[in-house]
């Protein structure tokens, strides 16, 4: 196989990624839904998206003003239980890119990383895919007024140009890491504040 051909494969991949969020965020706001993909690499991108999905839609309750205290205090847990999902399934998502890459990587390389990971930029498409959909919602609302209707159609604009960009550069990366150019790396995130051994704000409260 050629390195044309690892490239095309790993971008299919990113492009099936994409295409599965722009699908499923439209899905999920119509039925509750549990595909299962048969693939390992869409059902973590799926785990992940569907952990953005939630998550989006538990800050949005979050922020409302005519509720109580407890009820934002519920929100607040649920976000921080949500976004350690969401975490745990981007790395697992980048793991498993990591190893269908890594073979396809010639020999002689350099050692240079990206400063983000293909999960990390697929995490942030998934958001963006969010975004764009609740954008596009929220200009076909009959209570809006113009203003407000020609500020949400710009940044409509922007979020989708960016979208479009991300993924060209995606695909960049992918060329670099198939040439040698760069190597592809997992990052751990690591995170402290829901462990309770290890958030100071709770392991001297008990």
């Amino acid at each position: 196989m050629t390195y044309a051909t690892h490239e095309n494969e790993i971008c299919s991949i990113i492009n099936d990624i994409v295409n599965m969020q722009q699908y499923m965020t439209e899905q999920l706001h119509i039925t509750d839904i549990n595909p299962v993909f048969n693939n390992c690499i869409l059902d973590s991108a799926y785990e992940n998206h569907l952990m953005n999905f939630k998550l989006w839609h538990e800050e949005d309750k979050a922020r409302r003003k005519d509720v109580s205290g407890e009820f934002i205090a519920n929100c607040k847990y649920n976000i921080d239980k949500l976004n350690q999902k969401r975490t745990n399934a981007y790395e697992k998502l980048d793991k498993l890119i990591v190893e269908k890459l890594i073979p396809l990587i010639p020999k002689q390389h350099a050692e240079i990383q990206n400063t983000e990971s293909l999960g990390m930029a697929l995490d942030r498409l998934s958001i963006m895919s969010l975004k764009i959909y609740h954008m596009q919602e929220n200009l076909n609302r009959q209570d809006l007024d113009d203003a407000k209707k020609e500020q949400v159609e710009k940044n409509l604009y922007i979020m989708k140009k960016q979208k479009t960009e991300l993924i060209q550069s995606l695909h960049y990366l992918i060329w670099e890491y198939i040439n040698g150019i760069k190597i592809p790396k997992q990052f751990y995130q690591c995170k402290m504040y829901n462990d309770p051994l290890l958030n100071p704000e709770v392991y001297k409260n008990v």
